[in-house]
């Protein structure tokens, strides 16, 4: 069995994978294809062409980028997984094993291995079906992400074909160089310490350091700087000026924890996480929703946290909506996708309602899910964090927190190391962990923390999508991306478990994940699919999970993510599903899309009588065809919670309802970890207010141990690990 770096005969089983998924059509297939698009508006067939003959070996330096990323982001025990995959692909047990043939997979001809790799979608077998998502997805994601050289500057083969502008074509206009525009921004880079900063002439010491810059970490360093309080905000990922911002689907992966490539264990979710200055806030797509009165509810009555139905929640939750600018009402502009949404709820006579924005003026970017260009979401990096800027706050960036320093059970600092390896520790009244459900109970852990709940109860809103096909241009890249929910499927009177449902939305769709949330069939049907792109509108059906996974650290510090899919919530993502559906034929869709691993399409018939019933049988073939079962049908997650949650007593939680760790004193929580359930919405509103009632606590905490010094005594300083 091989081991050390890949070899060459691993690189071409690796090839052999990736020009089954992405190929060249031939010149019979390629006019097949222009004339089924032939007549559409706005397509050029010249591009069409192009597009056809476009091979995964015309995507300059594609292998080197796959292989290193495998070096990079796989743990030592992943990476002799894949080794031993390639090998038992190359050779003729491991072959017969795999593809029911002795011939090793590079040297079967490319009709053979499309057969072999569409057969694994729908093998009995999981790790067959789990090499076709996997393959599947890292092909899908260069193929639409590689950029070529051409006369406009670098670009996508791929887009000419469907009419993609690449980055938003208004980046550099007037919204970005308007002098409001420019107040807005703010360059951290000026209040940003370096590790040879905080350790010069016996090191600097502060009153709180609080790990993490999204929501939590945001409002809580705003709200300490704001007493005067001494604040170091640590981040691990980077700091990107809004000017800096590529807004292409490559680079935006440097903004997400694991570049965007984070899974479950079983690869059958898909988590998005944020990872850089402004975590989550930078990169979510500005939906502001309170927090459900039945889940404020649910906390202070079955959990005891009294707090979440007092004013102070209320106080709190005002102060926040305020300063993050929730938009509502006809202030709010829609782009196609949420047009259709809203519509067809309306002719069905489903609930919906505007969802606020935290945005200033009429937000029309669609690429907010790569960082706005403008300032005009309103995440920390232009609220929370400039103000604590202005009040003294400062930042560490690339710079990972490996464990909170205590002594006799009582925080006093953290243990860093930069991006060079460099090692130090750093001194503070209080720690304050805000860094995400993900990575929180990974850091606890890390810093001797044993709650046996730390890390489980994990929350995930697992999503699913249905995509219509429309004969006009929707362009699903263009305007705001979320701004309509519908609870039509809400289960508000399910007896067991009320209002552990689902909602209706819409995503963010840019050209890699609609061709990632596509059923593969062969090189031909995932081209035609794709030139389906700009006539599409998908909508998101968000289950409030009422099951739970957990998280673990791996073997490089990624987190690692075991979720196993309830039935009551598979249920709830159905009954979802089906209004979803319901809604785009509403609207004239006239053909339908499960994001499964090969589920055929729905092809509508002209008739609207017979619409529905067509709709029925697509939905029990899903069923009965076992397109439902976990790990054959694309589950996503943009919403992490619950890994550290809020108890009043030890015994139902690692965290106190003052946000502190019951083990550790002056050691607080400050993000989604705390939320003991699901918020059943997107979870930044409620994050924001939990947080800012925390940061209170913390405060009062600051003001009890005034004359206290950070205990520094033991500073140390160390070189490269």
């Amino acid at each position: 069995m091989p081991n050390g770096p890949l070899t060459k005969d691993d690189v071409r089983v690796l090839r052999a994978l990736m020009t089954t998924v992405v190929a060249p059509l031939s010149d019979a297939e390629a006019e097949a294809l222009c004339e089924e698009v032939r007549g559409r508006p706005g397509v050029s067939m010249a591009e069409v062409k192009r597009f056809a003959k476009l091979g995964f070996d015309d995507l300059p330096g594609a292998l080197e980028m796959i292989v290193e990323e495998l070096e990079s982001s796989t743990s030592e025990a992943e990476f002799a997984d894949f080794q031993r995959l390639m090998w038992l692909l190359r050779t003729s047990p491991g072959s017969l094993l795999l593809t029911g043939t002795p011939t090793p997979f590079a040297d079967l001809d490319a009709k053979q291995r499309v057969v072999i790799f569409r057969g694994w979608a729908t093998s009995m077998f999981e790790t067959k079906r789990v090499l076709h998502a996997t393959f599947k997805a890292i092909a899908m994601k260069l193929f639409y992400r590689v950029l070529v050289d051409g006369k406009a500057g670098p670009a996508s083969p791929t887009w000419g074909a469907v009419g993609y502008p690449g980055p938003d074509p208004e980046q550099r206009g007037p919204r970005f160089t308007a002098p409001e525009a420019q107040e807005r921004m703010y360059d951290f880079r000026r209040d940003t310490l370096s590790l040879d900063d905080v350790t010069a002439n016996g090191g600097r010491s502060f009153d709180a350091i609080i790990v993490g810059s999204g929501c939590g970490g945001g409002v809580t360093a705003d709200y300490l700087s704001g007493l005067g309080y001494s604040v170091l905000v640590i981040e691990k990922g980077d700091f990107v000026h809004a000017s800096e911002l590529e807004l292409l689907e490559e680079s935006a992966g440097n903004l997400y924890e694991k570049k965007g490539l984070l899974t479950s264990v079983d690869r059958s979710l898909f988590l998005l996480a944020g990872s850089c200055l402004g975590g989550g806030s930078t990169v979510n797509w500005s939906c502001s929703l309170d927090t459900p009165h039945y889940v404020r509810e649910e906390w202070a009555n079955v959990f005891g946290l009294k707090e979440m139905c007092s004013p102070k929640f209320a106080e709190s939750l005002d102060y926040i909506r305020k300063r993050v600018n929730v938009t509502e009402g006809d202030a709010v502009v829609h782009n196609n996708q949420n047009q259709i949404l809203m519509n067809g709820c309306k002719k069905l006579g489903y609930p919906y309602k505007v969802a606020g924005q935290n945005v200033i003026g009429p937000h029309r970017c669609g690429w907010c899910t790569q960082g706005c260009p403008y300032a005009e979401k309103q995440g920390t990096l232009v609220t929370f964090l400039k103000d604590a800027a202005a009040r003294g706050a400062r930042f560490m960036t690339s710079t990972k927190v490996i464990r909170v320093l205590h002594r006799r059970d009582r925080a006093i600092g953290v243990e860093v190391e930069d991006a060079e390896g460099r090692r130090a520790a750093i001194y503070s009244k209080v720690v304050v962990s805000s860094c995400g459900a993900m990575q929180t109970p990974l850091l606890l852990r890390r810093s001797g923390l044993h709650h046996p709940s730390i890390g489980q109860n994990l929350r995930v809103h697992p999503v699913v999508i249905v995509t219509g096909i429309f004969d006009r241009r929707i362009h699903p890249w263009e305007g705001p991306i979320m701004t309509t929910v519908s609870t039509v499927a809400d289960r508000s009177s399910d007896r067991c478990a009320p209002h552990y449902g689902a909602k209706l939305e819409t995503p963010s769709v840019h050209p890699s994940m609609f061709g990632i949330s596509q059923p593969w069939k062969s090189p031909y049907q995932t081209k035609r699919s794709f030139l389906d792109y700009p006539f599409s509108s998908s909508v998101i059906v968000l289950s409030r999970d009422y099951g739970s996974g957990s998280v673990e650290e791996d073997a490089l510090g990624f987190p690692s993510v075991t979720y196993k899919l309830h039935e009551h919530d598979k249920k709830a993502l159905q009954d979802g599903f089906k209004a979803a559906c319901k809604v785009l034929i509403a609207e004239g869709a006239k053909e339908l899309s499960f994001g499964s691993l090969g589920a055929e399409r729905l092809v509508l018939p002209d008739d609207e009588e017979k619409k529905m019933g067509a709709l029925d049988k697509w939905i029990q073939m899903l069923e009965s065809d076992g397109w439902w079962q976990q790990g054959k049908f694309g589950m996503f997650s943009a919403h992490q919670m619950g890994t550290a949650k809020l108890s009043t007593s030890y015994f139902s939680g690692p965290v106190s309802q003052k946000g502190e760790t019951w083990e550790v004193k002056n050691l607080f929580v400050a993000d989604t970890s705390l939320f003991p359930t699901p918020s059943g919405v997107n979870p930044m509103i409620t994050c924001f207010t939990i947080c800012h009632m925390v940061a209170q606590h913390i405060g009062a905490r600051l003001q009890e141990m005034e004359g206290e010094n950070p205990d520094s005594s033991k500073l140390t300083f160390c070189s490269k690990m």
